[in-house]
């Protein structure tokens, strides 16, 4: 092992991998950070192994700082009034979710279906996808001529402290999304009458869930006359918390919690108890999480005016356990097995290279799903099915909607008034799908408010 000479990375060799480390080495030395507490005599000088995880270590001058953030380090939230176990795992039982207890489907891989079932299945969502709901496109958020390459357009000064210099086409993206997903608030907040300007959100408390770094809550802080507003970040793990400088740095008032959503009565945060609206906001919360939220909001509690604004994605993580919609799903499925295949043909729509296929032409499109309703043992070669990419990027997009309108339906049936939008064009984000939901505060009858 001494014998093995690199000055660019690390030379410890990881017998269970049977190869060499692939992480830099330190400047002067021949082993990372993580591999030089093995080998004293190179070791940098105050380096020691974390105490959470002796896997990794952290220079001792910076120990303290290093525990607060540490993936490993659990924070204990039982005395929290919010902290209820498993409080929005199933939702609840008025919705006909049932006991969670039978039936639950295993999770299977696409290989793993029949091509037979898989074929029922595809016509099903064929039939679906060209008879269900159409979201609202963006453009109807959004008035024509008021767009510029940002998305912002007039609107630019609202969001002049948050606009990075020269952003980079990633970042660009993620601009025209966090605007759009602001955009489409406001609008809602106006509707809703409860706030005059769609720029303003007045005595609001933003739950942000899996907020990461908290970006999304930024932008809406970063709107003139949003500092009094609390904004609370939730994410079960540690990130970089690029938006945590931000927030202490303005006058608004803002909490992080490291803790797992499906642990969280959001209605009993006690710094939120005294602000009359309560939005949960939320982008590219992922599969199980997204059910997560909504039922989370489906807990709700008569003293908020509650809305929740969550861009929807990563449908082939959804869990059966955790799916809002199940009493949806079972009205179109007998079988809820075919949950997982539904998951998996979600898929189709974001496996593609977006550019590639004209999702405008939609007469080609449901001509191709037509013909294969027509004739499917055609599209069968060895026992596979066989589809090009422009069909199976429709038969994705039907499995995401059908999914999306399980959670939709979920929280109107309980009361909500609820819109989904395209917020994003398809080439922007495949993933391109907001869900909005709200239901206004129940008045007092003695007080009237």
């Amino acid at each position: 092992m001494d014998d093995i000479k690199n000055t660019d990375t690390c030379t410890h060799v990881i017998q269970r991998k049977k190869r060499k480390c692939k992480l830099p080495s330190l400047p002067g030395g021949t082993y990372c950070a993580d591999h030089s507490i093995l080998y004293p005599r190179t070791a940098p000088q105050g380096r020691i192994p974390c105490p959470l995880d002796p896997k990794h270590t952290v220079a001792q001058d910076k120990l303290a700082k290093h525990l607060k953030t540490c993936n490993e380090n659990q924070y204990n939230y039982e005395t929290e009034p919010w902290f209820e176990v498993d409080v929005n795992v199933r939702g609840r039982e008025e919705l006909g979710e049932g006991d969670g207890e039978t039936g639950i489907p295993v999770n299977r891989r696409l290989c793993q279906v029949p091509v037979d079932e898989l074929i029922d299945v595809i016509k099903v969502l064929i039939n679906y996808g060209s008879t269900s709901r159409v979201a609202e496109k963006v453009e109807d958020v959004i008035p024509a001529g008021t767009l510029d390459e940002y998305g912002m357009g007039s609107e630019a000064h609202y969001f002049r402290n948050v606009i990075p210099e020269n952003p980079g086409i990633d970042a660009i993206k993620h601009i025209k999304q966090q605007v759009a997903l602001v955009k489409i608030l406001g609008k809602e907040y106006v509707n809703a009458g409860l706030s005059a300007d769609s720029f303003q959100f007045p005595t609001t408390c933003f739950v942000e869930l899996g907020a990461g770094s908290g970006k999304l809550s930024q932008w809406f802080e970063a709107l003139d006359g949003n500092h009094d507003n609390l904004y609370v970040l939730v994410d079960r793990k540690n990130c970089r918390r690029k938006a945590d400088t931000w927030f202490k740095k303005s006058s608004a008032k803002f909490l992080r919690f490291k803790t797992d959503i499906k642990n969280m009565n959001i209605f009993k945060i006690k710094e939120g108890t005294d602000y009359r609206n309560l939005s949960v906001v939320c982008k590219h919360l992922c599969g199980g999480a997204t059910d997560l939220a909504v039922n989370a909001v489906l807990n709700e509690a008569d003293t908020h005016n509650t809305s929740l604004l969550v861009a929807l994605c990563c449908h082939h993580l959804s869990d059966w356990t955790l799916y809002s919609g199940k009493s949806y799903f079972t009205q179109q499925f007998t079988d809820p097995q075919h949950f997982y295949t539904l998951t998996c043909l979600s898929s189709w729509a974001t496996c593609e290279d977006i550019s590639s296929i004209n999702v405008q032409n939609t007469n080609q499109i449901m001509t191709a799903a037509n013909e294969f309703l027509v004739k499917p043992d055609t599209y069968v070669e060895d026992g596979h099915l066989i589809l090009d990419k422009t069909l199976k990027w429709f038969i994705g997009r039907c499995a995401k909607n059908f999914l999306n309108d399980g959670r939709y339906f979920a929280l109107k049936s309980r009361g909500f008034v609820v819109r989904s939008y395209e917020y994003v064009n398809v080439t922007v984000s495949p993933e391109n799908v907001a869900l909005f939901a709200h239901k206004p505060k129940r008045l007092d009858k003695t007080t009237g408010t």
